[in-house]
């Protein structure tokens, strides 16, 4: 993968660049796909995997996680 470096606006859209990453081309900057759904389990007691059998669960541990993260600020 050649990074081209910071830009001050994106080039890309997030699909091009995800594309172009899969296929080894120049990507505007490095992709940024967080992963805090898997972490939203514990919010609700559940393991990741009985979490993602469900998208009412889902929503619900996102919900949740969000509520009490904005406690914290």
């Amino acid at each position: 993968m050649n990074y081209t470096g910071c830009k001050l606006k994106d080039q890309m859209t997030p699909n091009e660049r995800m594309g172009a990453l899969m296929q080894g081309k120049d990507i505007d900057r490095i992709p940024c796909v967080p992963m805090i759904g898997n972490t939203a389990a514990q919010y609700i007691g559940l393991s990741v995997s009985e979490m993602l059998k469900s998208p009412q669960l889902i929503a619900e541990a996102q919900m949740r996680q969000m509520a009490l993260e904005s406690q914290k600020f």
